[in-house]
């Protein structure tokens, strides 16, 4: 059974909003985000957030964004397992409104400050509904570096890479406003799952999860 795993959380979030997942016997090493360069690749920016990462073959789960930098990472190490949550592994994934908005260019025009006061769309579309979770996730959007999410926000609009690693376990929630399950493939789907079902769903993900890495 792999020991160790390395956790990417969302778009400009922490491992506070893994605080319900529980996985004993597992190290948990949090990756912290870091300021990207001004036009950096997200290939070259992998590369600098991994860097301190020695473990060969490193255990890997990726959250939303955190997942998309994951498969990114898997083009350029070999790693163990790789577990994605609540993201998409291609452009095939990603809904039309954000492939419609790079060709508008439309995140590239709305002010940052604007996304970071729609706090209802923002719960709306995170499915979270309980005051505890609305503070969180208003917290950790408002915490986040502007300059940061607009260059997230660029790379999973423009995304290039189609390359799937051949092992992966994908967990995904029917009820994700963000990214729709209906675009979803080859994916472990959890009822009632919205985009942060880590926090509602811990119990049934971390079952998945485990017996993932025990394999």
């Amino acid at each position: 059974m792999a020991n160790s795993l390395y956790v990417i959380s969302g778009l400009g979030a922490d491992e506070r909003v893994f605080c319900n997942l529980q996985l004993p016997g597992i190290q948990v090493h949090h990756i912290r985000w870091i300021k990207p360069f001004k036009s950096e690749s997200i290939d070259h920016y992998t590369k600098r957030l991994f860097i301190d990462v020695k473990e060969p073959n490193p255990n890997i789960l990726g959250l939303s964004f955190g997942g998309i930098v994951a498969l990114e990472l898997a083009t350029q190490i070999p790693l163990g397992k790789l577990i994605l949550l609540s993201t998409v592994k291609n452009r095939k994934e990603t809904p039309f409104w954000f492939l419609w908005a790079g060709i508008l260019n439309l995140h590239q025009l709305i002010p940052i400050s604007w996304l970071k006061k729609m706090h209802f769309a923002m719960n709306w579309f995170f499915s979270v509904t309980n005051s505890k979770e609305k503070t969180m996730l208003n917290a950790i959007i408002c915490e986040s570096d502007d300059a940061y999410l607009r260059w997230a926000i660029d790379k999973i609009i423009n995304r290039k890479n189609t390359i799937l690693p051949e092992k992966y376990l994908h967990i995904h929630g029917n009820r994700d406003r963000l990214f729709p399950s209906k675009n979803i493939k080859n994916a472990s789907i959890i009822k009632g799952g919205g985009h942060l079902m880590v926090l509602q769903k811990a119990g049934e993900i971390e079952k998945l999860i485990l017996d993932y890495l025990q394999k």
